[in-house]
Protein backbone atom coordinates (compact mmCIF):
# COMPACT_ATOMS: atom_id res chain seq x y z
CA UNK A 1 0.00 0.00 0.00
CA UNK A 2 1.29 3.66 -1.05
CA UNK A 3 0.99 6.58 1.27
CA UNK A 4 1.41 10.16 0.01
CA UNK A 5 4.86 11.88 1.37
CA UNK A 6 4.44 14.68 3.53
CA UNK A 7 5.90 17.97 2.64
CA UNK A 8 8.68 19.72 4.53
CA UNK A 9 6.34 22.37 6.26
CA UNK A 10 4.45 19.19 7.07
CA UNK A 11 7.18 17.42 8.69
CA UNK A 12 8.63 20.88 10.57
CA UNK A 13 4.67 21.59 11.88
CA UNK A 14 5.00 20.29 14.97
CA UNK A 15 8.52 22.56 15.65
CA UNK A 16 7.33 25.86 13.61
CA UNK A 17 4.13 25.96 16.03
CA UNK A 18 6.02 26.34 19.30
CA UNK A 19 6.85 29.67 18.87
CA UNK A 20 3.57 30.99 17.60
CA UNK A 21 1.85 29.36 20.28
CA UNK A 22 0.19 32.64 21.79
CA UNK A 23 -0.62 34.31 18.46
CA UNK A 24 -4.06 34.61 17.95
CA UNK A 25 -5.09 32.07 15.16
CA UNK A 26 -6.49 35.15 13.03
CA UNK A 27 -3.56 36.48 12.78
CA UNK A 28 -1.62 33.28 12.32
CA UNK A 29 -4.27 32.79 9.28
CA UNK A 30 -3.77 36.27 7.84
CA UNK A 31 0.03 35.64 7.78
CA UNK A 32 -0.13 32.54 6.28
CA UNK A 33 -2.48 34.29 3.10
CA UNK A 34 0.20 36.93 3.12
CA UNK A 35 2.64 34.34 2.55
CA UNK A 36 0.89 32.92 -0.02
CA UNK A 37 -0.16 36.05 -1.97
CA UNK A 38 3.67 37.54 -2.03
CA UNK A 39 5.13 34.07 -3.46
CA UNK A 40 2.86 34.17 -6.11
CA UNK A 41 3.54 37.87 -6.64
CA UNK A 42 7.41 36.69 -6.13
CA UNK A 43 7.48 34.15 -8.21
CA UNK A 44 5.92 35.39 -11.34
CA UNK A 45 8.22 38.69 -11.40
CA UNK A 46 11.04 36.09 -11.22
CA UNK A 47 9.96 34.45 -14.16
CA UNK A 48 9.13 37.61 -16.05
CA UNK A 49 5.75 36.37 -16.10
CA UNK A 50 2.69 39.29 -15.83
CA UNK A 51 2.04 40.29 -12.14
CA UNK A 52 -1.18 41.28 -11.85
CA UNK A 53 -2.18 44.44 -9.47
CA UNK A 54 -1.07 44.32 -6.04
CA UNK A 55 -3.36 45.06 -3.37
CA UNK A 56 -1.74 47.74 -0.89
CA UNK A 57 -1.60 45.54 1.80
CA UNK A 58 1.10 43.60 0.15
CA UNK A 59 2.34 46.18 -2.06
CA UNK A 60 5.62 46.88 0.72
CA UNK A 61 6.27 43.33 0.66
CA UNK A 62 6.65 42.81 -3.16
CA UNK A 63 8.39 45.93 -3.50
CA UNK A 64 11.08 44.65 -0.96
CA UNK A 65 11.26 41.67 -3.12
CA UNK A 66 11.59 43.39 -6.44
CA UNK A 67 14.64 45.85 -5.30
CA UNK A 68 16.21 42.87 -3.28
CA UNK A 69 15.85 40.57 -7.07
CA UNK A 70 16.73 43.90 -9.30
CA UNK A 71 20.03 44.29 -7.44
CA UNK A 72 20.78 40.76 -6.93
CA UNK A 73 19.78 38.18 -9.93
CA UNK A 74 21.65 37.72 -12.71
CA UNK A 75 19.27 34.50 -13.54
CA UNK A 76 16.67 32.29 -12.36
CA UNK A 77 17.13 28.45 -12.63
CA UNK A 78 14.43 27.29 -10.70
CA UNK A 79 10.88 28.04 -9.38
CA UNK A 80 8.35 26.73 -7.48
CA UNK A 81 8.22 23.39 -8.11
CA UNK A 82 7.24 20.11 -5.97
CA UNK A 83 10.30 18.11 -5.73
CA UNK A 84 10.23 14.29 -4.17
CA UNK A 85 12.80 12.74 -2.88
CA UNK A 86 12.32 8.98 -3.05
CA UNK A 87 14.47 7.30 -0.56
CA UNK A 88 13.28 9.16 2.39
CA UNK A 89 9.86 9.85 1.52
CA UNK A 90 9.12 13.36 1.70
CA UNK A 91 8.44 16.11 -0.85
CA UNK A 92 8.64 20.67 -1.00
CA UNK A 93 8.13 23.11 -3.16
CA UNK A 94 11.39 25.50 -3.20
CA UNK A 95 10.74 29.02 -3.72
CA UNK A 96 13.61 30.04 -6.41
CA UNK A 97 17.04 29.05 -7.47
CA UNK A 98 19.47 31.92 -8.73
CA UNK A 99 22.70 32.90 -10.25
CA UNK A 100 23.98 35.82 -8.11
CA UNK A 101 25.36 38.56 -10.14
CA UNK A 102 29.15 37.94 -10.69
CA UNK A 103 28.34 33.99 -9.97
CA UNK A 104 27.73 31.02 -11.77
CA UNK A 105 26.47 29.15 -7.89
CA UNK A 106 22.78 27.84 -7.96
CA UNK A 107 21.59 29.35 -4.90
CA UNK A 108 18.66 28.53 -3.25
CA UNK A 109 16.36 31.22 -2.37
CA UNK A 110 13.65 30.97 0.51
CA UNK A 111 11.21 33.70 0.78
CA UNK A 112 9.97 34.85 4.38
CA UNK A 113 7.51 37.72 4.62
CA UNK A 114 7.09 36.91 8.43
CA UNK A 115 8.05 39.33 11.55
CA UNK A 116 11.24 37.42 12.79
CA UNK A 117 13.45 34.39 11.33
CA UNK A 118 12.51 31.23 13.25
CA UNK A 119 14.50 28.07 14.50
CA UNK A 120 12.38 26.06 11.56
CA UNK A 121 13.56 28.39 8.92
CA UNK A 122 17.10 27.46 8.25
CA UNK A 123 16.17 23.45 8.82
CA UNK A 124 13.21 24.27 6.14
CA UNK A 125 16.17 25.49 3.76
CA UNK A 126 18.59 22.69 4.40
CA UNK A 127 15.92 20.17 3.68
CA UNK A 128 14.71 21.65 0.50
CA UNK A 129 18.71 21.93 -0.12
CA UNK A 130 18.51 18.40 -0.09
CA UNK A 131 15.58 18.05 -2.28
CA UNK A 132 16.76 20.17 -4.89
CA UNK A 133 20.50 18.02 -4.79
CA UNK A 134 18.56 14.87 -5.00
CA UNK A 135 16.90 16.46 -8.12
CA UNK A 136 20.06 17.43 -10.26
CA UNK A 137 19.34 21.10 -9.08
CA UNK A 138 22.95 21.30 -6.96
CA UNK A 139 22.72 23.82 -4.65
CA UNK A 140 26.03 26.09 -3.30
CA UNK A 141 23.87 27.51 -0.57
CA UNK A 142 21.01 28.92 0.73
CA UNK A 143 19.67 32.46 1.55
CA UNK A 144 16.45 32.77 3.85
CA UNK A 145 14.96 36.44 1.95
CA UNK A 146 12.89 37.92 5.04
CA UNK A 147 10.91 40.68 2.92
CA UNK A 148 10.87 44.51 4.59
CA UNK A 149 6.78 45.04 5.25
CA UNK A 150 7.68 48.78 4.84
CA UNK A 151 9.46 48.50 1.31
CA UNK A 152 13.00 48.94 1.74
CA UNK A 153 15.16 46.44 0.01
CA UNK A 154 14.74 42.63 1.60
CA UNK A 155 17.48 41.38 3.65
CA UNK A 156 19.29 38.06 2.94
CA UNK A 157 20.60 35.84 5.99
CA UNK A 158 23.22 33.40 3.98
CA UNK A 159 23.49 29.94 5.13
CA UNK A 160 26.76 28.11 3.34
CA UNK A 161 26.78 24.97 5.43
CA UNK A 162 23.62 23.65 6.34
CA UNK A 163 24.73 20.21 7.31
CA UNK A 164 23.65 20.90 11.22
CA UNK A 165 20.05 22.07 10.42
CA UNK A 166 20.18 19.12 8.03
CA UNK A 167 20.60 16.87 10.41
CA UNK A 168 18.03 18.80 12.64
CA UNK A 169 15.77 18.07 9.68
CA UNK A 170 16.65 13.99 9.31
CA UNK A 171 15.35 14.21 13.29
CA UNK A 172 12.41 15.41 12.78
CA UNK A 173 11.27 13.18 9.83
CA UNK A 174 12.37 10.23 12.17
CA UNK A 175 9.79 11.44 14.54
CA UNK A 176 7.41 12.39 12.13
CA UNK A 177 7.39 8.75 10.46
CA UNK A 178 7.18 7.53 14.23
CA UNK A 179 4.30 9.55 15.47
CA UNK A 180 2.55 11.04 12.67
CA UNK A 181 2.99 9.14 9.46
CA UNK A 182 -0.23 7.09 8.59
CA UNK A 183 0.68 2.99 9.08
CA UNK A 184 -1.02 0.52 6.96
CA UNK A 185 -3.54 -1.15 9.23
CA UNK A 186 -2.55 -4.45 10.32
CA UNK A 187 -5.17 -7.65 10.36
CA UNK A 188 -6.43 -8.83 14.25
CA UNK A 189 -5.20 -12.59 15.02
CA UNK A 190 -8.17 -15.15 14.78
Amino acid sequence: MEFKTPRVSEILNPYSSIGLAYVPKDILEHAATRGTIIHTYATAYARGDFVPTIDEEYKPYFNSFVKWYDENVEKLIFSETRLYHEHLQYNGKPDLVVNLKGSKDNILIDIKTSASIYQTFPVQLAAYMDLLNVNNLHCQRGIILKLNKEGKIAKGYDYDDCNQYYKIFLYALELYNHFLRPKPRMKRAA
